[in-house]
């Protein structure tokens, strides 16, 4: 027997529904991301299991024994692949993956641009604070061009 299509449903981030547009992008401080899957099996819908794996961040398939949506929360920015595939009533897990791939927009401050801007100021500071070290005192006399003391 043949497992069930699979299809991801519906997309989500912060309780706002998205289209299946691919790929989404989310707006940074996205703090929940929820994935609604299903698949229809005419035979025996009860026997129908279902694993899914978020490329990034789980290290290994999680096997579930409903189509219940998934949350992740407080995904750092960056670019996911979320796959998830069904089972035959046997047991014998499908080739076929439905995917969703999104990424979520990093605020200016995690940006590489704004990350290089400080460094480029810190160092500017230092070269500063280095070249006032190096000019004199002026604790000797000064003397005025053109001038003499007899």
């Amino acid at each position: 027997m043949t497992p069930p299509p699979i299809t991801v449903q519906t997309v989500s981030a912060d309780d706002k529904t998205y289209d299946l547009i691919r790929p989404l992008k989310f707006l940074a401080h996205t703090s929940s991301v929820q994935i609604s899957y299903n698949a229809v099996s005419l035979s025996n819908p009860d026997a129908t299991r279902f694993r899914y794996k978020l490329q990034e961040t789980d290290s290994d398939w999680l096997e579930v024994s409903t189509a219940s949506p998934v949350t992740y929360r407080n995904l750092p920015p960056g670019s996911y692949h979320f796959n998830v595939t069904a089972s035959d009533t046997n047991g014998d897990w499908s080739d076929k993956v439905a995917s969703m791939e999104f990424s979520i927009l990093p605020a200016f401050y995690q940006t590489m641009w704004f990350r290089l801007s400080c460094l480029a100021a810190f160092l500017t500071l230092l070269w500063g604070l280095y070249q006032l070290r190096l000019r004199p005192t002026g604790t000797g006399v000064q003397h005025r061009a053109g001038s003499t003391r007899q």
